[in-house]
């Protein structure tokens, strides 16, 4: 059995001679420029650290409050998104909440679009101004503090139609689902909700996958 060692970018293993010959990097790091193979070393080391497991101080600095957070808007299923036969917002989402696995899309009367992404454990929501602006997650004391179980990592889906981008939304994003849809419903209908929430600018998911990140 040939001898292996693990690429000097990311995890994955490659045989020596390979590695002596690229430098020690895989096949698959060897596609990325130098500009990519190096944001993808540094997702790799933030996991190792822990880091990645926590928002930085400029992450929060860099926090949105919602207008819709703490003045009720109007909100509608998003159009382009499969609602699976429900006509109105509020059946939709109590549906997604007791279901298994749900992905609910809509917009408000402002342009806001905002998602929420669930499955038996957690729940992930994510907020956006515009359609053109940043994304913010919702970040709460209740969040996960280490990796996501592969087989409860929620993929990375558009806040605008719901569409499945490839990827996995961070470890950090994964609240309880309880948690999850108790924000949604503040967003959505003004419901009430006592818990302190930081909304956190997104992360670039790509090098993410079930289980890593």
């Amino acid at each position: 059995m040939l001898e292996r060692i693990p690429c000097t970018i990311c995890p994955h293993e490659i045989v020596i001679h390979a590695g002596e010959t690229h430098d020690g990097i895989c096949r698959f790091c060897r596609k990325l420029n130098a500009s990519e193979r190096e944001q993808k070393a540094c997702f790799y080391r933030a996991l190792a650290s822990g880091e990645a497991y926590s928002p930085s101080d400029t992450d929060i600095a860099r926090g949105h409050v919602p207008p819709e957070w703490q003045q009720h808007h109007r909100w509608k299923i998003e159009p382009n998104w499969f609602s699976e036969g429900f006509d109105s917002l509020e059946p939709l989402l109590d549906h997604a909440a007791n279901g298994p696995e749900g992905y609910v899309t809509c917009t408000s009367d402002r342009d806001s679009t905002f998602l929420i992404a669930s499955n038996d454990e957690h729940a992930v929501c994510v907020y956006q101004a515009t359609r053109d602006d940043s994304k913010y997650f919702a970040y709460t004391k209740y969040n996960m503090r280490a990796q996501v179980d592969r087989e409860l990592h929620l993929c990375s889906t558009c806040p605008c139609c719901g569409i499945v981008q490839g990827g996995y939304f961070p470890s950090r994003f994964h609240s309880p689902k309880r948690v999850g849809f108790q924000i949604a419903r503040r967003i959505l209908f003004g419901s009430d909700c006592n818990i302190d929430v930081n909304w956190i600018p997104s992360d670039d998911c790509r090098w993410m996958d079930a289980g890593i990140g």
